[in-house]
């Protein structure tokens, strides 16, 4: 989906909400009035109790008025019940509202955020077009995409192209895993990665990826790559050692923080190198 036709999708939803919040506000005021009828029952059943108390520890004959006051205390206690009935059904209606209009959110991000899509990143777009656009202060169709170009990380005025960031970071998961048969084309683009930068993510080495490379790593495999032995998937770092036994290793698995070093050597490979570098020293 285009960047504008998002924006639309966005600003149809913003539409949707300019009765919400007085709908909101008029329950609200419903549901005072009630408590506030409800207070009023409260002091004139104490009141009257507390008059009724008094004038029989006397030992008098009740009058006719005092003597109905236990019936009118019970139905207004019968009045007090009705109203909180009242608020609860005013307090669901509420609810109601917020939950449909959650539903529809929950639409128009579907219908932006299809599987698959080209234009968008499943990982982090959803929560800045939610969070950053359709929430934003700007309203108008002009502030919406510029929201959603930054949330997709699109330049003003440039349309959105299919070799963006988002979709080979998708599918670099597949480029990881083909590691058993891999073509020619993969492995070259793989040594000029670890020849630039010994030290750099799977991102960066294969940062230029041929049209014909991502056409075949589509499909992918289950190569299991790091001590995890599981396939590959977000963002992967390469070992400097010529006789890794693993080569790949997800960063999350070797608790990589910030950004990644020149030069890295896995645990297993890392004692025997420094190992190498104290022989060289003594020679």
């Amino acid at each position: 989906m285009q960047v504008e036709e998002a924006a639309v999708v966005a600003q149809e939803y913003i539409s949707t909400l300019d009765n919400l919040p007085a709908e909101v506000q008029h329950l609200l005021a419903e549901i005072r009035d009630r408590e506030n009828k409800v207070q009023a029952l409260l002091h004139n059943i104490q009141t009257k109790t507390q008059s009724y108390i008094r004038n029989s520890l006397t030992g008098q004959v009740l009058s006719a008025k005092e003597a109905s006051v236990p019936q009118k205390c019970a139905d207004e206690w019968f009045q007090i019940e009705q109203y909180a009935d009242e608020k609860v059904q005013l307090a669901n209606r509420i609810v109601e509202l917020l939950t449909k209009a959650c539903g529809r959110l929950d639409v128009d991000l579907a219908r932006i955020l299809q599987p698959g899509a080209a234009d968008f990143s499943l990982a982090t777009s959803a929560n800045d077009i939610s969070g950053s656009t359709l929430f934003g202060r700007g309203s108008g169709l002009d502030d919406m995409q510029r929201g959603l170009r930054g949330a997709l990380g699109t330049p003003d005025g440039s349309p959105p192209h299919m070799s963006g960031p988002p979709l080979k970071r998708r599918r670099l998961t597949h480029v990881a895993s083909s590691q058993a048969s891999p073509s020619p084309s993969i492995t070259a683009a793989r040594d000029r990665g670890r020849a630039r930068n010994r030290g750099s993510t799977l991102v960066d080495a294969l940062e230029e990826p041929d049209e014909e490379d991502v056409a075949e790593n589509d499909d992918g495999d289950d190569t299991l790559y790091c001590f995890c032995q599981k396939p590959s998937y977000d963002e992967m770092i390469a070992c400097d050692a010529s006789d890794c036994p693993y080569e790949w290793f997800h960063v999350t698995c070797v608790g990589m923080v910030g950004q990644n070093p020149d030069t890295w050597y896995c645990p297993e490979c890392a004692p025997k190198m420094e190992g190498e570098k104290r022989k060289g020293r003594r020679k």
